[in-house]
């Protein structure tokens, strides 16, 4: 029977010399980040809705978006805009994709194959939401949060 290690477990406890396994990864702060929206008219499909800014050196461990709703149509995306230099590229839907609220209430979570999970943010950014696809007859309430380690 084999031995494998996990890549911070190996860092810190097998090779020499040792490697301080970094602080986020180990014992570091989970903040939060909260958020909601009432959308009393539709958006266009190029409407962008700021929530937020996700600071350098976060790693982001869940996001969790609700929407209202939206009588006829509405889907909508949850990601972040790029970094002011350019050192993180957009991703217009890194941790929730096409959250369609067309139908009636529509809850969404961050997921593994999510290009968000567990990122670590090399520069900060704007928290966004971009709707693909959206009509709203009556007010729409969007609410939700972010949670990442950092420290």
């Amino acid at each position: 029977m084999a031995t494998k290690y996990g890549t911070q477990y190996q860092g810190a406890y097998v090779n020499e010399p040792k490697s301080q396994i970094p602080t986020g990864d180990l014992n570091g702060r989970v903040r939060h980040m909260f958020f909601d929206h009432t959308l009393s008219g539709a958006l266009a499909t190029s409407d962008v809705l700021k929530l937020g800014k996700i600071p350098k050196g976060a790693r982001v461990i869940q996001a969790e978006l609700f929407v209202e709703d939206m009588a006829d149509t509405g889907i909508v995306n949850l990601g972040w805009a790029v970094g002011a230099t350019a050192v993180e590229a957009a991703d217009v839907d890194g941790f929730i994709p096409a959250l369609d609220a067309g139908d009636g209430n529509a809850f969404g979570r961050m997921g593994v194959t999510s290009a968000g999970f567990c990122k670590e943010f090399a520069e900060e950014v704007d928290l966004q939401i971009i709707a693909t696809e959206i009509s709203v007859s009556t007010a729409t309430t969007l609410k939700g949060f972010i949670a990442y380690v950092i420290d």
